[in-house]
């Protein structure tokens, strides 16, 4: 077995066990898989660094965002995908545009890699790192309430937020 593959199957393994227990601590992966501190951090940084956990000083906690990180675990996937095909026809070159969290409209936004000088504002913190990744638009998270749940604001504050600004088009599912 190579190197590489030992390090994914380890990662795949630590990603269960934090999964499963919802918090790990960082001298019991290194026990269980019998590897270094070092080695620990470095397993942790990748999984921190694809979305699945969230390493913090002497843990490591799942995320619950594989709803939206993983489209196995997306109900519906194909269908969304199609109605987020459908909807790119109505994102032109250099408009404002409104994305509102939830799994159809994440899967629009990883979609939209030819669009330019789009002005994007957002309630998911999710959307918000794809869209300034993967386009670089102009991106404003909308402040609020938390939802860890969604990754995303809401709330009075959002809203009066919200009301601030002329946007062009607005995606949200209901």
């Amino acid at each position: 077995m190579t190197n590489e593959s030992s390090t994914f199957r380890r990662r795949q393994e630590m990603l269960e066990e934090i999964t499963a227990r919802r918090r790990v601590s960082v001298s019991e992966l290194k026990e269980k898989f019998a590897v270094s501190i070092v080695t620990v951090g470095k397993d942790l940084a990748y999984l921190e660094s694809e979305g699945h956990i969230i390493k913090s000083f002497g843990f490591a906690e799942a995320r619950n965002t594989d709803l939206f990180r993983n489209r196995n675990l997306i109900k519906n996937y194909e269908n969304k995908k199609k109605i987020a095909k459908y909807a790119m026809n109505f994102i032109e070159d250099g408009i404002s545009v409104f994305f509102y969290m939830s799994s159809t409209v994440l899967t629009m936004v990883r979609m939209l890699q030819d669009k330019k000088n789009l002005n994007v504002l957002t309630n998911s913190v999710e959307v918000a790192h794809d869209i300034s990744m993967n386009l670089g638009a102009r991106t404003i998270l909308l402040g609020g309430y938390y939802s860890p749940d969604y990754i995303a604001s809401y709330g009075d504050i959002a809203v009066n937020q919200f009301n601030q600004f002329n946007i062009d088009k607005t995606f949200f599912t209901v």
